[in-house]
């Protein structure tokens, strides 16, 4: 149970941060082409997007944070090591 427990704090914390790191720096846009990314996307990784469009691609990335299997991991080596070691 208490694996649990922070299996979901992790995860909603890796969702968080990838969702914030996704709207408001360019780091998963660098290696993309632009033909993959959203118009806002392409604005964020031009620094040209307005606090509306950063917020949209923040809700989007939360959401889809859900379905993302690096979040999940994250959160699995995050929620065991900190049963291991806490």
């Amino acid at each position: 149970m208490e694996f649990l427990i922070r299996f979901a704090v992790s995860f909603a914390a890796v969702a968080l941060i990838y969702a914030f790191l996704a709207a408001f720096t360019s780091v998963f846009y660098k290696n993309k082409s632009l033909d993959q990314l959203s118009i806002n996307e392409m604005d964020v990784l031009s620094g040209e997007a307005t606090l509306f469009q950063r917020l949209s691609v923040f809700i989007i990335n939360l959401f889809s944070s859900i379905v993302s299997p690096p979040v999940y991991i994250l959160a699995l080596v995050i929620g065991g090591v900190t049963t291991i070691f806490l």
